[in-house]
């Protein structure tokens, strides 16, 4: 709910959706504005490695992101 808040409340042509806690590195946002500027209209970032996570964490987010590509036209 809030970040549906914030997306509602925002002014610009883009919002990037971060966690507060820096589990997102925030030195990926200038990658995520170049892609969008060249004219992606979604961007999003995953992780590659999943270093210090147990084996259960990796599987269910790997289903998570193989379950968003099927079901969006996000890939």
């Amino acid at each position: 709910v809030a970040i549906t808040a914030g997306m509602d409340a925002a002014a610009g042509d883009a919002v990037i959706v971060m966690d507060a806690d820096l589990q997102d590195p925030p030195e990926v946002v200038l990658d995520l504005v170049a892609k969008w500027k060249e004219g992606f209209e979604i961007v999003y970032a995953r992780r590659v490695k999943r270093e210090g996570e147990s084996w259960f964490k990796r599987m269910t987010a790997s289903l998570f992101y193989r379950l968003l590509e099927k079901m969006t036209s996000v890939d």
